[in-house]
């Protein structure tokens, strides 16, 4: 009983952190792609975006805010996220090794 409630707990464990790796994945993926997005915008309309930045949308000042972030800082995110979906992908997948010893198991143990 008490090695299925740790099972169940791995599993449960385990799908929060590959769901946390893959949200922060994802965010990586949005910031990337609104980088982008700016650093393709002509340098005059940028400029103006800069000077009327309390007057944009919100959408735009996210992605004249992410331009500033350093890129060591996205990659480090990025690798942060891949730590949490390996780890949670181990979780899930050994969680099946925690289980009982059968009978078998245990008169074979105790005939050697």
């Amino acid at each position: 009983m008490a090695l299925a409630l740790a099972r169940w707990w791995l599993v449960l464990v385990g799908g929060m952190v590959l769901g946390a790796g893959l949200f922060l994945h994802g965010i990586n993926a949005s910031a990337e792609y609104l980088r982008e997005e700016v650093a393709n915008t002509f340098f005059l309309w940028r400029w103006i975006g800069n000077i009327t930045f309390p007057f944009q949308d919100d959408a735009t000042k996210l992605a004249l805010w992410l331009n500033q972030v350093p890129p060591a800082m996205l990659d480090e995110s990025n690798r942060d996220a891949w730590t949490l979906i390996a780890i949670g992908c181990m979780l899930v997948v050994l969680s099946p090794c925690c289980r009982e010893k059968t009978k078998k198991t245990r008169q074979r143990r105790r005939a050697t």
